[in-house]
């Protein structure tokens, strides 16, 4: 089971077998837009994807419940189903991130719930900065049997609106990336940060779990990994690094289905 548990963890830190995964649609009520998150709104201020780092593992799940008629081109663009391509429908994605669908045909009746996944691990040598991005949606009816193509957000949304996603250099990474159930059953952190020879990682559960720590470096080399049983409340885990050089670092934790991963900084 170790060696089960640890292969499905490097595979998904890794990004390998993208198409093999799937996503979870989140509630989603009626009167919302059609795809959440929404696209950022430079208005407000709201909306948007997480952003990410080069070198660092991606996981960004787009919900969608389709409806039954799009407003496009000053109308109501009645429809029998929506699909997406199963490769290519993005345009702009950061080098090493591709998508998935669920359902896995990526074609979705009227009033279905739905989603989409965006994951992957940038490749290391990707440029550091924002990539904007376009999502080729197909809409089928009596009219367009073969499906009239509509973009999103552009040709349903606002000039004000905007998918886009930042990447940072490895050497100025600052984000903490995480599936959201593990995130709200423990918090963690890493003390102290940036570390020299040991450092903790501090675990507050709301209940008993085993997972599995890694540390890794950028282009996703493995350098420890441990499996650890976490109790109820404040754990406290050390950890001896003296043998890593100077760098950036990423510490993940998963239980074998999600994850939480932290940037870690090595000094001399």
């Amino acid at each position: 089971m170790y060696k089960t548990f640890t292969l499905f963890t490097l595979s998904l830190l890794m990004g390998l077998g993208l198409h093999a995964q799937n996503c979870i649609p989140e509630a989603i009520n009626v009167d919302t837009a059609i795809i959440l998150p929404v696209p950022y709104n430079f208005d407000n201020m709201t909306g948007g994807l997480d952003s990410t780092c080069v070198g660092l593992f991606y996981e960004q799940v787009l919900t969608t419940l389709v409806p039954q008629t799009i407003p496009f081109a000053g109308q109501e663009f009645s429809i029998d189903s929506i699909s997406i391509d199963l490769e290519g429908a993005i345009d702009g994605l950061p080098e090493g991130l591709d998508y998935a669908c669920n359902p896995p045909s990526c074609v979705f009746a009227p009033d279905s719930l739905a989603c989409f996944v965006i994951t992957g691990t940038t490749d290391a040598m990707a440029e550091a900065k924002t990539y904007d991005l376009v999502l080729r949606i197909k809409a089928y009816n009596f009219l367009f049997p073969t499906g009239a193509t509509i973009t999103y957000p552009d040709d349903l949304g606002n000039d004000n609106e905007s998918y886009f996603i930042h990447v940072s250099a490895a050497d100025s990474c600052d984000v903490t990336v995480s599936t959201s159930q593990l995130a709200e059953t423990l918090q963690s952190s890493i003390a102290p940060n940036p570390a020299r020879d040991v450092f903790d990682v501090n675990i507050n559960a709301d209940h008993a779990q085993d997972v599995q720590i890694l540390i890794l470096d950028v282009l996703g080399k493995v350098y420890e990994q441990i499996d650890y049983s976490i109790t109820p409340g404040a754990n406290t885990i050390p950890f001896d690094v003296h043998q890593l050089s100077q760098g950036i670092y990423f510490l993940s934790i998963t239980n074998g289905q999600d994850f939480v991963t932290h940037k870690l900084v090595i000094e001399d």
